[in-house]
């Protein structure tokens, strides 16, 4: 009974705490090529690169996102934490900037691997991970600000 108790317990407690603090929990790390010299980047800067709003860097060289597919954990966290938005929305919208012509859409990806290895093979690369341990030298964390 105690035991059973005690179970029930920890278990409503990792609840509350996953249901009160998930971005906490399931936070992402910004990563960008190392010859990129931003070293920080405003969460709304943010939110306009991965909507197609912004398309070059302030070097102008051009932005080129990577994201995980729609059904991704990862990035219905991203969309709905950082985008505000859910996946299923952002991919509208990317359908809408492709056909404008205004932006060339994510490269789409299933695992953090590719996304160390998109950044890795692309200068102007932008991704997010939640796994920071073996990142490619050529690969660099950001810091996102909210303003």
């Amino acid at each position: 009974m105690i035991i059973r108790l005690k179970y029930h317990t920890l278990l409503l407690i990792a609840s509350s705490v996953l249901f009160f603090f998930p971005s906490k929990i399931f936070c992402q790390t910004i990563i960008i090529n190392k010859t990129n010299p931003v070293e920080k980047i405003s969460k709304s800067m943010l939110r306009n690169i991965f909507l197609g709003n912004n398309v070059s860097w302030e070097n102008g060289r051009r932005i080129q996102i990577v994201d995980f597919i729609s059904d991704s954990p990862l990035r219905k966290q991203f969309d709905e934490n950082t985008l505000m938005l859910s996946p299923q929305k952002v991919s509208m919208i990317w359908v809408k900037v492709s056909l404008s012509g205004k932006s060339i859409p994510p490269k789409i990806v299933h695992a953090e691997e590719d996304v160390k290895n998109f950044i890795n093979e692309n200068e102007g690369g932008i991704g997010y991970i939640k796994n920071v341990t073996n990142l490619p030298q050529s690969v660099k964390i950001i810091q996102v600000t909210e303003e």
